[in-house]
């Protein structure tokens, strides 16, 4: 279970891609529950290449 992290990029150049990046069909179920502050990166808050991610 992925919860309470933060993972926010906050310099003037964004350099961290993802707040979460599940990179791999083979994570499965993957619970990405509440609490985490994911977000001001380059790309995106999370990129989910994962399968049957849960999110609460």
């Amino acid at each position: 279970m992925v919860t309470g992290n933060v993972a926010a990029d906050s310099q003037d150049v964004r350099a961290q891609r993802y707040g979460l990046n599940i990179a791999s069909p083979g994570c499965v179920a993957t619970v990405v529950g509440p609490g985490n502050n994911l977000t001001g990166n380059l790309s995106g808050a999370i990129r989910d290449a994962g399968t049957a991610t849960v999110y609460r």
